[in-house]
């Protein structure tokens, strides 16, 4: 009379150990990238941060990732791609300005490698949970899903159209300074190419209401 009920334990638990994904599987090593963009917002209090990426077919973690109080939005930026990059050798993560960035292989048609990152603070679970598009997680930071389409002549990557992109573009081009972050952001005129007409185009639109930058 006592077998039956064993067996029904032993059933439940292989069912629910089937659904849960263990931590530290690293995502499949597949030939498309995809960048996924993070903005941090504020002034870190020193308690540090931890931090999930989950999908169905992957999950890795990192429990601790120390950063001084007082640290500003890039720094915690900074400390967090290089804790995402340091898990597994086929995930990428940079820094540009106050927002952190990762590559994981993905491949169109295979929702299984979609990302999710969790946060939370240091020894903690990471419980908020930031998905693709605009949502928001607020610790001691702010850190927001920034991920958008390309806004054409956005040359320094501020998410505004200003003079200062005109003045990126001619820093670039003229005096070695750092390239567009995407090609298509120092597109301004469309034409597919980055060079001094799209700071004229941009000049044009801010000032003269030439026409806005498009096409790129």
């Amino acid at each position: 009379m006592q077998i039956l009920p064993a067996l029904l334990l032993v059933f439940k638990s292989v069912i629910i150990g089937s659904s849960v994904l263990a931590q530290d599987v690293c995502p499949p090593d597949l030939p498309n990238d995809y960048e996924w963009e993070f903005r941090v917002f504020g002034t870190s209090d020193g308690s540090g941060y931890s931090w999930c990426i989950n999908a169905d077919a992957y999950s890795f973690c990192d429990s601790n990732v120390a950063v001084p109080a007082g640290a500003s939005a890039h720094d915690v930026a900074v400390a967090l791609a290089a804790s995402i990059a340091a898990q597994c050798l086929n995930v990428t993560a940079s820094v540009f300005l106050d927002r952190f960035y990762f590559q994981l292989p993905y491949m169109n048609g295979h929702p299984e490698n979609w990302p999710t990152l969790c946060l939370g603070r240091a020894g903690e679970a990471p419980t908020c949970c930031v998905p693709f598009g605009g949502q928001i997680c607020v610790l001691d930071v702010e850190i927001e899903n920034y991920n958008y389409s390309c806004k054409c002549g956005d040359a320094d990557h501020s998410l505004t159209w200003s003079i200062s992109d005109a003045v990126f573009l001619i820093n670039y081009i003229f005096a070695g300074g750092p390239a567009p972050r995407r090609d298509c952001e120092g597109d301004a005129d469309g034409n597919k190419l980055v060079t001094i007409s799209d700071a004229v185009y941009m000049i044009n639109f801010i000032f003269s209401g030439g026409p806005a930058p498009a096409g790129c």
